[in-house]
């Protein structure tokens, strides 16, 4: 919700009614979107790089090779 407050803050400051910068207020909508998008995508992708180390770590057997999910139970 925070992007269109920064909106309607930018149409006060600017004084003009919003017909006329409605344009560039989409524009400013627009960006602030597409940068909280690509932060979500940022911290998903983050998230998975974290996942896949803990997995990488779970798996490893005592001898430090790469175990097998079938390893654990001998």
């Amino acid at each position: 919700m925070r992007s269109k407050r920064v909106a309607m803050d930018v149409t006060l400051k600017m004084g003009k009614p919003a017909g006329l910068c409605r344009a560039g207020l989409y524009n400013i909508v627009e960006e602030i979107k597409r940068e909280q998008r690509s932060a979500e995508v940022e911290c998903k992708r983050i998230q998975q790089g974290e996942q896949a180390a803990l997995r990488k770590k779970r798996y490893r057997s005592s001898s430090g090779r790469m175990a097998h999910k079938n390893d654990y139970g001998s």
